[in-house]
């Protein structure tokens, strides 16, 4: 008896373990047959998921009328417009300087009356306006002359590194300022710039196109350091950009009684003229001499413009000449009231007087 227990014994265990392993084996071929299916239903009966859309890619440069722009708004104020929070590393969020974005040129009116600083002198007062050439070349000057608390023009090189940035520190010190575009040789103008030899109506459009950067000045000009004024069809192409916009041309470098082809082409454009120059490396005293020579001929002619190089001598005699306490035949004026007072007539009639500019050549006009 004890010998048929032991065998029975040992049957049921083989019988669980075939079992047992007949179970594992159910179930391994089970899960891999599910997983199986899941595939095949994914790859060949369901359809694929949907990818989200890749971002539109642009073209190419937002065009108005020939002349490229970007979709940023029309100038408010360089200095908030341009700025970044830096980061540890001393990166900013915003573009440099030289990136910056640009807009087209709006304008409520004239730029040489929406852009003038505010001014008050008697009629029969000369007036002496002194431009600060090139002030982006002497950036540790540019405090103490923002500080003279006198009607300054300040004249910015469109184009320098930091040139609106500079334009809108001036302008929040209560300063005009002007445009200078440099003239190059032929073939010598980086892209973009003006160049003596070009036609007539590339001159409109990148003349356009340099004083995008400084809506807020109120006339135009060269530096100082230019080879020579520009010549006819270089001028008319400037005149046709600025001229609609109500921005000023100056001549400047000229010598006493010299007739300017500006003068010559008629009273088709705002242009004021400048005979005086404060050259670089001028002492005090020349200086305080040349502002006295202008003070004479404004005293006779109503008004005159003094170009002057920026240095330390010219800040002693510009606080010298027309601070607190002096005492001039002339009062010293933004370069927008003293092109007015010579130009004899009002606004209205200088830009009333010209036609209507064809429609390429100002993607902006100026609205009355």
């Amino acid at each position: 008896m004890r010998k048929r227990a032991a065998n029975f014994d040992d049957d049921d265990e083989d019988k669980r373990k075939r079992w047992f392993r007949g179970f594992l084996w159910g179930t391994v071929v089970s899960v891999g047959a599910s997983a199986a299916a899941i595939v095949v239903l994914s790859v060949f009966v369901l359809p694929p998921p949907e990818l989200p859309p890749e971002p539109e890619v642009s073209t190419g440069p937002t065009m108005i009328n020939g002349i490229e722009v970007s979709d940023a708004p029309a100038y408010t104020d360089a200095g908030t417009a341009e700025s970044g929070e830096a980061d540890a590393g001393g990166a900013t969020d915003a573009p440099s300087e030289a990136e910056a974005p640009v807009g087209p040129v709006e304008l409520s009116g004239p730029a040489l009356v929406v852009n003038a600083v505010p001014f008050q002198a008697d009629p029969e007062t000369p007036l002496v306006a002194v431009v600060l050439d090139d002030i982006n070349g002497v950036p540790q000057l540019q405090d103490a002359l923002f500080t003279l608390k006198m009607p300054l023009t300040v004249g910015v090189v469109v184009g320098d590194g930091g040139d609106r940035e500079t334009a809108s520190a001036a302008r929040k010190a209560g300063l005009e300022v002007l445009a200078q575009l440099r003239l190059e040789r032929q073939g010598g103008a980086s892209s973009g710039g003006l160049e003596y030899g070009m036609p007539e109506d590339e001159a409109t459009k990148r003349t356009l196109t340099l004083i995008q950067r400084l809506p807020m000045a109120v006339a135009v000009s060269r530096p100082l350091a230019s080879i020579a004024p520009p010549n006819a069809t270089l001028l008319r192409g400037m005149k046709d950009a600025l001229t609609p916009l109500g921005f000023a041309y100056v001549d400047n470098g000229l010598a006493p009684g010299e007739e300017t082809l500006a003068t010559r082409t008629g009273a088709d454009a705002i242009v004021g003229l400048s005979y005086f120059t404060i050259p670089a490396g001028a002492d005090a005293a020349a200086a305080h001499a040349v502002l006295d020579e202008a003070a004479a001929a404004a005293a006779e002619q109503g008004a005159a413009v003094v170009f002057a190089v920026p240095s330390e001598d010219l800040v002693l005699a510009l606080d010298l000449w027309g601070g607190a306490g002096s005492v001039n035949v002339a009062a010293l004026a933004p370069l927008s009231a003293a092109v007015l007072r010579q130009q004899g007539e009002s606004l209205d009639q200088v830009l009333g007087a010209q036609p209507a500019p064809p429609e390429a050549a100002n993607p902006t006009p100026v609205t009355k």
